[in-house]
């Protein structure tokens, strides 16, 4: 997760309180407007897989998710993927936004949306041109 929370000689205040320097440990263990969020994908990760116990920091829920990616598009349309990627793809955005505020973000597609909707045209549009 070092790649995505800057490092910075001057800190970066949470717009959550404006007093908490923006961290690992603020975001996953205090961080109120990345709470939801973490709380259903802990939950998400809790019916999926039955031992699942919360990572302690350093590591995190989302360091568990991308060591579980699927190698092949075709899993992400299994039901805990439908489910579990948008709200990832959810919780990136925010760490990302958060850790940016000097950043313009363009206005993001619903999360999933790209994977679920795009991809799958596009692999219906590849199997009409194979199958002309």
């Amino acid at each position: 997760m070092g790649w995505l929370i800057p490092k910075s000689s001057t800190p970066i205040l949470c717009p959550c309180d404006n007093t908490s320097t923006i961290s690992k440990r603020h975001f996953f263990l205090s961080c109120p407007l990345l709470h939801s969020n973490l709380e259903l994908l802990d939950l998400l990760l809790r019916q999926r897989f039955k031992n699942y116990t919360r990572p302690e920091l350093p590591a995190t829920e989302i360091d568990f998710l991308l060591n579980l990616l699927p190698k092949k598009f075709n899993s992400f349309q299994r039901q805990h993927w439908r489910h579990t990627w948008p709200v990832l793809n959810q919780l990136l955005f925010e760490i990302d936004k958060l850790s940016h505020p000097a950043a313009t973000f363009d206005n993001e597609p619903t999360p999933g949306q790209l994977v679920f909707v795009h991809c799958s045209d596009t692999l219906s549009a590849t199997q009409d041109i194979n199958s002309a």
